[in-house]
């Protein structure tokens, strides 16, 4: 494959425009990560490339920004928005949704929040994002019981 000069010169450009272009989709209620999932084309990236992929890379830092955006409204008391649609919770993207979980571990987000963006009740385990949940206190248990025996 030839790759034409200009494209260098496009990816630079593309590279330090970044920051604004993130913070751009993050003004006001901003654009969920499925959103953000879906303008960069993440699920046409192929498994194998996805981790290398500028594209993905840009994603994570924009759902980490999205989500770091919610926690801090969330610890002021104020109210946060799910970020599943509450009209229709079917999830699009699974993959998403799992690099999701995985963010809230990494970060060490509370329980309480997480149930506030799955936006789930009590007891839904028939609810679509109750499989996240559920994934989320499997990996936050894994976490914990690593730490224990490393020390």
């Amino acid at each position: 494959m030839v790759v034409r000069p200009q494209y260098k010169y496009y990816l630079e450009f593309w590279l330090r425009t970044e920051p604004q272009r993130l913070k751009e989709w993050s003004r006001g209620n901003g654009i969920t990560p499925s959103s953000a999932w879906q303008l960069l084309r993440i699920d046409t990236i192929p498994a194998a490339e996805l981790e290398s992929s500028l594209l993905y890379q840009a994603y994570i830092r924009y759902a980490k920004m999205h989500d770091d955006k919610l926690f801090r409204r969330y610890n002021k008391g104020k109210p946060i928005q799910s970020i599943l649609p509450a009209y229709n919770k079917k999830i699009r993207y699974p993959e998403q949704m799992d690099d999701m979980v995985r963010l809230w571990v990494a970060e060490r987000r509370p329980a309480r929040y997480v149930q506030k963006v799955l936006d789930l009740r009590l007891s839904q385990e028939k609810d679509p994002a109750f499989q996240y949940w559920q994934k989320y206190i499997d990996q936050i248990v894994d976490q914990a019981l690593k730490e224990v025996r490393a020390s």
